[in-house]
């Protein structure tokens, strides 16, 4: 048996080991002991946790291997008391594990459970400097002690010396149990231009990172599994910073020790120095010098990147005007390339700096940085909307924030352009001026402009309003050169009703949202994702929640792309979908049109989290369901708006017991197309799907006159999660 008090085993004896959980209620604190006598208890791990005033306790148990086998534990003398012991938990106000000479960091300790007084003593790194303890607290001989009657917060202020440069630790005690939560915080290490160098999440070996001067150039090495999925192991040279930015240089990537063909270094933006932050990087792989740009757009969520170029010389540029992210790259030509832009919301300060990875724990992976070329810009403007969200008749309030940067004065001018059908009013501005043309752009003049500034306005849209998004987008300008984008801001119209429909929603990380317009028995499905495919899909969902057999069936089916970011893709599709539950991996049936011919196909998950899969075995074209679709007009995957392309056709899915058939209508008479066979729990979810199959761009799928005929179940919030 193991037993670990904050990662470090602790030995067993054989004979067993007493456990102990306390919930200190009065402090928001949770404790974990452990004793090998039954007497003397030693804290192990004590963590900040909010819990409602009812909660579950009691034995748990997993074998942490396979389902298909048990495991089994003996537990004996089980007794729930009132009495916890007294427990403290530290936190500091600062979010990087790095101190910053002169800069004051206020310690806080929740301090809760034990009776009587409790005596907490602490300890602050030696030669720093405490003010403002809190709640009588006294400092003497470097320990700061307090004398409380009952659970308390309190709290002091310390300030690293100038010069400081040594990693440092806080030692504080309840009584006799050592105070948890951050304990440790590590000396800056400037190099070149940046502030400090670090590894990100757990990785396998330590990296390291030189600046050499002779050639202005930097050195790094890292090992880690990667930088990808929710959760990143790298080592990162960053620089903290604010505003809009660009960075721009040469990166050559080697595999060093490991051999893993996706080890890759390069520049990237953080959010945050925890593994699963926010953020966007541009990077070459150091098996084969292939350029790519990734990011992750939520804290501990999916990555997403554009693909492989291998055009590339090792120059490459990124940028940051808002909350929107550039990456370039140079081909082979010597031009510039845009790979992507995406929206992130980062807040300042941010982390600026080079990434490396092994993609292999422990082996390391390194990369040499020249020629690099930071620019500060002079301004920087943050657009943010009170809701994501626009009723028909309704309203969302809007604020642009100009940040400009100490010393700079530049003349600024803002356009935003808003889109046909929605007005605009409350319009204000700090400083300045600015006009409404009343047909879709507004403007600002801030000649001179200091200091930040806020702009506002109000944005609304009558009650008859027919797009599924309201769009607002902008540049700026300050005459001397530096021009950009504002961003895009989407809010989606609400359908208020969607006939038969219940719900719709966005599955999985389809990276730009899907939205659903209703126009009598006419609808559109807007969507993005990367598919709806492998073990789990990206894409928009219109729904309805049925029981037992059904025919479900709609007429002038058609996928296409849409908006701003139109997908270019030949695998866009849409059609009827069964599915068991609304999680990214949900086992379903779909049968589907694909946007490069309106072809008609099948297509299934078993399991939960299995591997789709399809079959062209009866595979038809629109030629035979679809009488009226014209491909010649369609030009295949180019995509044409729709008035020019025919409509027409009708596809059908019906179910019998765990029987999923997808048919196609054809002069009044049913026509077999496919079928699968899958066995789920009533009630599912039916509806229409919609994929661009391309992160981030979106499609939308048309179709009229929904008809069910079957068990139509009343939907309850728990049933949604």
């Amino acid at each position: 048996m193991e037993i670990q008090a904050d990662g470090a085993s602790i030995g067993d004896p054989g004979d067993g080991l007493w456990l102990r959980v306390s919930r200190l209620a009065d402090a928001g604190i949770v404790l974990s002991e452990y004793s090998l006598d039954g007497s003397n208890w030693i804290a192990a791990h004590g963590q900040a946790m909010t819990f409602q005033d009812s909660i579950a306790y009691g034995l748990a148990i997993t074998n942490h291997l396979d389902n298909e086998l048990l495991a089994e534990a003996t537990v004996s003398d089980v007794q729930l008391v009132d009495a916890v012991t007294a427990a403290g938990l530290r936190s500091l106000s600062i979010e990087d594990p790095v101190y910053v000479a002169g800069d004051p960091i206020t310690v806080t300790i929740a301090v809760g459970g034990g009776s009587g007084e409790l005596t907490v003593t602490e300890t602050p790194p030696a030669g720093w400097t405490v003010s403002d303890v809190s709640d009588g607290g006294t400092e003497s001989g470097g320990t700061i002690t307090w004398s409380l009657s009952s659970a308390a917060t309190v709290s002091y202020v310390v300030t690293p010396p100038g010069g400081a440069s040594e990693d440092v630790t806080f030692n504080g005690a309840i009584g006799d149990v050592t105070i948890f939560g951050d304990n440790s915080l590590t000396a800056p290490q400037p190099i070149g231009i940046f502030d400090h160098h670090l590894d990100i999440g757990a990785v396998g070996a330590p990296g390291d990172a030189e600046y050499i001067e002779d050639d202005d150039s930097y050195w790094v090495t890292g090992s880690g599994a990667d930088i990808w999925g929710s959760a990143d192991q790298f080592h990162y040279v960053y620089k903290k910073t604010s505003g809009a930015f660009r960075i721009e240089g040469v990166i050559l990537a080697y595999n060093d020790s490991g051999s893993n063909e996706w080890s890759k270094a390069g520049f990237m933006v953080r959010d945050n120095l925890t593994a699963g932050s926010p953020h966007f990087q541009a990077i070459f792989r150091g098996s084969d010098g292939q350029y790519d740009t990734q990011w992750r757009a939520e804290q501990d969520a999916s990555s997403f990147n554009t693909g492989l170029k291998s055009d590339v010389t090792g120059d490459v540029r990124l940028e940051r005007s808002g909350n929107t992210f550039q990456a370039y790259y140079m081909n082979t030509n010597g031009d510039w390339i845009l790979d992507t832009a995406q929206t992130i919301t980062m807040t300042d300060p941010i982390y600026l700096g080079l990434s490396v990875t092994s993609h292999e724990n422990p082996n390391y992976a390194a990369a040499d940085y020249f020629d690099l070329n930071l620019t500060l810009f002079p301004f920087n403007v943050m657009k943010e909307a009170s809701d994501e969200e626009i009723n028909p008749g309704g309203s969302v309030d809007v604020v642009m924030t100009v940040d400009v940067r100490e010393g700079e004065s530049p003349d600024i001018v803002i356009q935003e352009s808003y889109s046909d059908g929605a007005t605009l009013s409350n319009i204000s501005a700090d400083a300045g001026e600015w006009t409404d043309d009343q047909s879709g752009t507004l403007s600002w003049n801030l000649s001179g402009a200091a200091g930040k500034i806020s702009l506002k306005y109000t944005v609304s849209i009558a009650a008859d309003y027919k797009d599924s998004f309201v769009e607002l987008s902008g540049s700026f300008d300050d005459g001397a050169g530096y021009t950009g984008s504002t961003g895009t801001t989407t809010l989606l119209v609400v359908a208020e009703d969607l006939g038969i429909f219940q719900g719709h929603q966005d599955i999985g990380s389809p990276g730009a949202p899907g939205n659903v317009s209703v126009d009598g028995d006419a609808y559109q499905v807007i969507g993005s994702g990367h598919d709806i495919w492998d073990a789990a899909d990206d894409f928009h969902y219109l729904w309805m929640r049925v029981s037992g057999d059904f025919t479900f069936s709609i007429d002038d089916p058609y996928i296409g792309a849409y908006g701003s970011n139109p997908s270019s893709n030949d695998w866009q599709k849409m059609g009827i979908m069964a599915r068991q539950e609304l999680t990214a991996s949900s086992p379903y049936v779909y049968g589907c049109v694909r946007s490069s011919d309106q072809a008609l196909m099948i297509q299934w998950r078993e399991t939960d989290g299995g591997d789709a899969a399809w079959t062209d075995a009866s595979q038809i074209g629109p030629s035979e369901w679809n009488p009226n679709y014209d491909p010649a007009l369609s030009d295949g995957v180019n995509n044409p708006s729709l008035d020019e392309v025919s409509l027409g056709g009708t596809i059908k899915m019906t179910r019998e017991a765990d029987l999923f058939t997808l048919w196609y209508v054809y002069d009044n008479e049913d026509w077999y197309q496919n079928e699968f066979e899958l066995a789920m729990t009533d009630p599912i979810y039916l509806g229409i799907a919609v994929t661009s199959h391309t992160t981030g761009a979106t499609s939308q799928g048309i179709f009229k006159n929904p008809q069910v005929e079957g068990t139509i179940v009343n939907v309850k919030s728990w049933m949604l999660y």
